[in-house]
């Protein structure tokens, strides 16, 4: 939140921010704790958060989720390509995530392959509604528009909605970030 306070954007009333440690907190308690509406449309932005979880915990959110809000949720997150985990790895590669790790200390940990991915949305009841992987990013928007952040063939974006039915209003809609 100071992040944003700091470049003085004007945040919505419909928009939540709301820390989590997704290790020792179910994400339903800690929405049930907000003014948070599970009946009304919600997209969640979940950037920079899987690559450090655990799969079981990532599966668990998912499910939670689903289970709380159905189609009213959508999620549009980044992850890891699974094979940036790979043993076999060039040199090149290692130092980076040596590198990411002294940066942000802590350890990259979890990656998927798509079909791994789609597999567990299927399971948790979501599906894939747009799959980009990093290198198309490039090709849909300009250097400018990416600023310092540039694309890696091993980081990937997702957009996927839950599929059970729960309650759902067409007026309003909430945005956790």
């Amino acid at each position: 939140m100071r992040r944003v306070e700091r470049v003085h954007l004007d945040v919505p009333s419909n928009v939540y921010f709301l820390p989590i440690d997704f290790e020792k907190s179910s994400v339903v308690d800690v929405l049930k704790a907000s003014e948070f509406d599970p009946k009304l449309p919600t997209l969640i932005g979940w950037n920079g958060v899987t690559y450090y979880l655990p799969k079981k915990v990532i599966a668990s959110m998912l499910r939670e989720l689903s289970d709380y809000m159905g189609e009213n949720v959508e999620i549009v997150f980044d992850y890891a390509d699974g094979r940036l985990f790979n043993r076999s790895l060039s040199r090149w590669w290692q130092k980076l995530l040596r590198y990411l790790y002294r940066q942000t200390r802590e350890p990259l940990i979890t990656g998927f392959d798509l079909e791994e991915l789609e597999s567990l949305l299927e399971e948790s009841g979501f599906t894939m509604v747009k799959h980009c992987a990093g290198k198309e990013l490039g090709d849909l928007y300009s250097r400018e528009v990416l600023g310092i952040f540039q694309p890696s063939k091993f980081m990937h974006f997702a957009h996927i909605k839950g599929v059970c039915s729960a309650g759902k209003s067409d007026t309003e809609i909430n945005n956790v970030a």
